[in-house]
């Protein structure tokens, strides 16, 4: 399970960068969509986070805190 959540992860950065001219290009794709998709209605809580507004996430912070995360599920205290 974990292999597979580090290959997925690695497999969607890499898609990221392939899918687009540029890093910037790639994110305003993404968030287009991401908007398009919440304001359908069947994601209330993604178009709540959205809504919030903020500045993207460091992504060493954010792979830090998927794999805390992921660790945590596989590995309860």
């Amino acid at each position: 399970m974990l292999n597979g959540s580090v290959c997925q992860f690695a497999d969607w950065e890499r898609a990221a960068t392939a899918a687009a001219t540029s890093p910037q290009q790639w994110q305003l794709e993404l968030a287009g969509y991401l908007s398009r998709v919440a304001g359908g209605g069947e994601y209330p809580n993604l178009a709540a986070a959205l809504s919030s507004g903020g500045q993207p996430a460091d992504p060493e912070v954010s792979f830090e805190r998927y794999l805390d995360r992921l660790l945590t599920v596989l590995f309860p205290e």
